[in-house]
Parts: structure tokens; sequence; C-alpha cells
């Protein structure tokens, strides 16, 4: 009669007999490789592992926040250019760093992302009308 579990062992279990006797032999196998300490060896792995990639995760988040930061630091930093007329003298970098400001800092949705605009007519455009938002926002006479 071979028992299927450890919970099916008579009440009166007789620690002289031998588990392969009453069909256990799993028990025996299973007896073995815990005594041999894979197992162990194998949880201290994983638990190494999941410590390790725990720690990776958390040191690119802290860079992530910390490139965030600085990004927010130079946005913060940037003065606004309001005068239509010094626009078209201004060079490309300088307006995609306005079109950004106007963007991220200014929260102002209708400023196209820095993809959408290849030429510097488009971007020119575009800084012109977000200083024109901007102004009626803040109530700047024409």
């Amino acid at each position: 009669m071979p028992i299927s579990s450890v919970r099916e062992l008579p009440k009166k279990f007789d620690h002289v007999t031998r588990f392969s006797d009453l069909g256990l032999g799993w028990l025996v196998a299973a007896r073995a490789i815990d005594s041999s300490g894979h197992e162990g060896a194998r949880q201290t792995a994983h638990v190494q592992n999941t410590l390790a990639t725990a720690s990776k995760h958390a040191q690119e988040q802290q860079e992530k926040k910390d490139k965030a930061n600085a990004i927010r630091i130079k946005l913060n930093a940037t003065v606004l250019i309001l005068d239509h007329e010094a626009v078209p003298r201004i060079t490309i970098p300088v307006l995609d760093e306005q079109l950004e400001v106007y963007r991220k800092r200014e929260n102002d949705p209708s400023v196209p992302g820095k993809s959408k605009l290849k030429r510097k007519a488009e971007k020119l455009e575009a800084l012109v009308r977000a200083i024109e938002r901007y102004r009626a926002r803040m109530g700047y006479l024409a």
C-alpha cells in the first residue's frame, strides 16, 4: 500500500520502518537533495540575484531622477524671450531651448515637440505663437 503524502502516515508510525517500505521513495530522494545543500545554495543565489537586481533598479531610478532634476534646473534658469523682433536673430539651439521652456516650464501643450519641427522657419513660427499665447495669458499689452 503506497502512501502518496506524509499526511497519510499511520498515527503510530514505527520509526524503525523504512520510508521505502511504505512507498515513500520520493521522500528519501527529497531528503538526499536537501542534505546535499544544493537547494539551499540555489535559494541563496536567487535571493542574492534579486537583491542585486533591486539595487540596480534603484540606482537607475536615482540616475533618472537626477537627470530630470538637471533638466528642470536648466529650464528654470533659462530666460524667456518675449520680444518678437529678437526672435528671427536667435540660433537654432536657442530656439529649441526656448520652445522646450514654453512647452515644459510654462505648460503650453500647443507648442509642438522637437521632433515635429524640422526647419528653422517652423521653429520660429512656433516660438512666435508661443510668445503670443504667453503674453495673452500673462496680460501683457501688445
